[in-house]
């Protein structure tokens, strides 16, 4: 079930928002970032890069990379299937999580050491003060080990049994975790939260999903759901209680980290949406068969990096598909090319 639902997720990424141009030679076959997230510092940033071919029996490979955000050549940091990753508070290592060691490893960003922390578990994240590392366990138990890998111990333990999760993301304060479950019966699906009291439910239905964005204060999270008698809407659920309030209609929320706007994807846009008043305003142009994801913020509030993907029309089983990451300026509304496939090509054959 975890590796279909991670092949599941993967083909979303790059049917709607792949980041990386490279020319396929039939239509099913899809190329490009699946995953991106700034250095705390803000000077780097680390991003996945996934390989997709449906009905081939060649795995998936979602290689780990990290590039400067100046734009330069991009390093492989991990050859492996790579479905969780994360920066440690100094911008030394990166924590990540991989179907196939089925584990918790660390890498070393300047000297690309390997080190296995865990045997077991799933999306890593640090603690604030980089001395620790939290994590899932195989049942989705909060679990917490020091960033050597020793002293592993639960943190919380819970007791419903959840067949799978998805859309996991950690509070800004690393004591809480959001994610996204399937229900027993039906098209249902869950939006949970884990704390230090255990499990709880924030949201139920048809319409609830990921990805998830939390307030920088831990407060509230953003996420696919009904509300404001929208079916599917971006919607702003407090984590205390009380009614959903719409957001917009768009889809992949990312809170700022001064957490004045929230950035998602309309159409083929880039919109930013107040906090304070609901404003919105859109930075990018709408554009035929154009595809946008949102990956992430800088540590700063000031850019927001992104990727477009043309999609071909008509039924043609040959087409070139080009996907380009881009950053944002949000106060000057200018956007930056920030990596294209041939800086994939280059470091694959410096190795």
């Amino acid at each position: 079930m975890v590796k279909l639902r991670l092949m599941l997720a993967l083909l979303l990424c790059c049917l709607s928002v792949l980041a990386i141009g490279v020319t396929p030679t039939r239509a099913k076959m899809y190329t490009g970032i699946s995953n991106a997230v700034w250095s705390p510092d803000g000077k780097q940033i680390a991003f996945t890069y996934s390989d997709i071919q449906m009905g081939s029996q060649t795995p998936t490979i979602s290689a780990l990379y990290v590039m400067n955000v100046n734009g330069d050549k991009a390093t492989k940091l991990v050859n492996s299937n790579v479905d969780s990753f994360a920066w440690s508070p100094d911008s030394t290592q990166i924590a990540y999580g991989s179907t196939i060691s089925s584990g918790i490893s660390v890498v070393t960003v300047k000297e690309l050491t390997v080190k296995q922390l865990s045997k077991l578990g799933r999306f890593p994240t640090w603690t604030a003060d980089g001395k620790s590392i939290r994590y899932l366990d195989p049942h989705y138990n909060l679990f917490q080990m020091a960033a050597d890998g020793s002293d592993a111990q639960s943190v919380v333990g819970i007791k419903a049994a959840l067949a799978d999760v998805w859309s996991v993301a950690w509070s800004p304060d690393r004591n809480a975790v959001a994610f996204v479950s399937p229900e027993s019966k039906g098209n249902t699906y869950t939006l949970h939260v884990i704390d230090d009291q255990g499990l709880h439910n924030l949201a139920t239905g048809s319409s609830v999903g990921g990805p998830i964005s939390w307030s920088p204060d831990g407060t509230q999270v953003v996420a696919t759901a009904s509300c404001s008698k929208i079916t599917y809407a971006l919607c702003k659920i407090d984590l205390n209680g009380g009614e959903m309030e719409l957001v917009g209609v768009g889809w992949l929320p990312q809170w700022s980290p001064d957490g004045k706007q929230i950035a998602y994807a309309k159409d083929s846009q880039l919109c930013l949406v107040s906090t304070a008043d609901g404003a919105e305003r859109c930075l990018t142009e709408k554009q035929v068969n154009a595809q946008l994801t949102i990956h992430s913020w800088s540590p700063d509030s000031r850019y927001v990096l992104v990727s477009r993907a043309f999609m071909p029309s008509g039924n043609s089983g040959d087409y070139r598909m080009d996907y380009t990451t881009l950053i944002v300026d949000v106060n000057a509304g200018t956007v930056r090319r920030w990596l294209d496939n041939y800086m994939i090509a280059a470091s694959a054959a410096s190795k």
